[in-house]
């Protein structure tokens, strides 16, 4: 098990708010000034880091097991 606040960047928890809101890699992208393969790239580093494969799994996994109310980030 991560250490959230440690081990997910500030980016991350952005791109996590952001995919729990339904947005897709372009409309990150936008948002945040960077290319959609750079979200997917980041989104796969979160992936890894987290050990899920998809978004679905990794919002699941962040509140079944670390109790994050992934649908009302801050």
């Amino acid at each position: 098990m991560i250490d959230l606040k440690k081990d997910l960047t500030a980016k991350e928890w952005t791109i996590i708010k952001l995919k729990a809101q339904g947005k897709t890699a372009k409309e990150i992208g936008e948002i945040l000034g960077r290319s959609p393969k750079t979200v997917r790239n980041r989104l796969l580093t979160i992936y890894k880091k987290l050990e899920v494969s998809g978004t679905i799994e990794m919002l699941k996994k962040l509140h079944d097991e670390y109790g994050v109310d992934v649908w009302d980030l801050e």
